[in-house]
């Protein structure tokens, strides 16, 4: 039931609220060479928020074959993969009520499901396709299975470490797990714990380094860069430790558990507990239903833009019949147009008349999707400029009552 309350509020209207843009583009466009050209990859693709010496890290490529296994499924179908994010995060839901009845009952574990199966944050970052969104599931997991484990400190050991290096190698900030997994092994094992430490700590270490192995291997081959420049960055000036809002996922279920564990001991009549739960879970309710007029745009959607735009632009570059084209769109920083480069080589078939984001100078037209009020003639970014300086409209036509889609040639 709590799974079907999860995927059930997902759901609703879910092509014109789900989130795509530039990177849900090059998360796909990645993976999309394993099936195509690059069967066997270590890494997966670069973290376009940290950069030293203008070169970036990456993160490992469990994600990008996440991803390839899916597209190979659905067809590099973009609203499907984008749902199975939703399903993945409905089962986080299940866990989460699993681990909350083990450690502290059935009431909180009911609770804690319920708030995770409506709580607006959660169900936007479901929404999209993005390596935290596999974080709560993975952690929640963890925890069960060591949960299942209970007295097996080698065993926990062992599965506490390669899950977290996994989920390490879908996304670093998964290291603010590593004291809580240590911490969840001792206090489950230490009446033994003083006899088996260093066997348990050795098979830890061993289980995390097999989790992240594709990235210590790609490392070896290739003088450290990504320990370097990791290195590098958190040692420099510009390294950042501000908390963003996607840093809480691989805690979410822990912290909503906690919480609704607090309230219960704190307010000691369970009705006036079981009142204000279901009254946060009303507006909770409320608040996603009323977006849905909206994509949840968690961040990256340009304004009055949804997914069945870019399906409509699509269709309609598809049946014009381009040879040697490229796209890009002003409407938003996405200039080289990730989102529709995506959709137009694997779901419109275009892959091999639509040019690369290095060949913007060598291509004879340039689609370009631009606000009603945006000149695409004079000036413009690098994408427009390198097509030309001096450009000509074709045709335009309207996308959606703002936005544009124009076809341009060298004039």
């Amino acid at each position: 039931m709590l799974f079907l309350i999860s995927l059930g509020l997902r759901s609703i209207n879910f092509s014109q609220t789900l989130t795509y843009a530039s990177d849900q583009g090059e998360f796909l466009i990645d993976a999309a060479e394993i099936l195509h050209e690059k069967p066997l990859k270590l890494i997966g693709i670069y973290v376009s928020s940290k950069k030293v010496e203008d070169k970036y890290f990456f993160i490992g490529s469990q994600f990008s074959y996440f991803l390839a296994f899916w597209q190979f499924i659905l067809k590099h179908d973009v609203a499907k993969i984008t749902y199975v994010f939703a399903v993945v995060n409905s089962f986080a839901v299940v866990f989460t009520f699993l681990v909350g009845r083990k450690l502290y009952g059935n009431f909180v574990g009911v609770s804690a499901a319920l708030f995770y199966a409506t709580f607006p944050f959660a169900i936007n970052y479901s929404k999209m396709i993005w390596n935290p969104g596999l974080q709560p599931l993975l952690t929640i997991i963890i925890i069960y299975l060591l949960l299942k484990l209970d007295n097996k400190i080698i065993w926990q050991a062992a599965v506490g470490g390669f899950l977290l290096g996994t989920e390490l190698a879908i996304e670093y900030s998964s290291i603010i797990l590593l004291p809580i997994i240590l911490s969840f092994i001792y206090f489950q094992n230490r009446t033994r714990f003083k006899k088996a430490w260093l066997t348990a700590l050795v098979v830890f270490c061993f289980a995390l380094a097999s989790g992240i192995s594709n990235l210590i291997l790609f490392d070896l081959r290739h003088d450290f860069y990504n320990s370097r420049l990791m290195l590098k960055y958190f040692l420099s000036a510009q390294a950042s430790f501000q908390l963003a809002p996607h840093h809480i996922l691989p805690l979410l279920p822990l912290i909503i558990l906690t919480a609704i564990y607090v309230l219960e001991k704190i307010v000691v009549n369970k009705k006036l507990v079981l009142f204000l739960l279901s009254f946060i879970a009303g507006i909770n309710i409320f608040i996603y239903l009323s977006q849905l007029n909206r994509p949840s745009r968690v961040f990256g959607m340009p304004r009055n833009w949804t997914y069945s735009d870019i399906i409509r632009t699509s269709e309609i570059i598809k049946a014009d019949q381009p040879t040697n084209f490229n796209i890009t769109q002003i409407i938003d920083g996405d200039s080289r147009s990730f989102s529709m480069r995506y959709v137009l080589m694997y779901s419109q078939n275009l892959k091999d008349e639509l040019k690369s984001t290095t060949e913007y100078n060598s291509s004879d037209w340039l689609y370009v999707l631009h606000y009603n009020d945006q000149d695409v003639i004079k000036g413009g970014p690098y994408e427009l400029t390198s097509f030309s300086y001096h450009r000509k409209i074709i045709w335009s036509k309207p996308i959606n009552p703002n936005v544009n889609l124009s076809k341009l040639r060298r004039s």
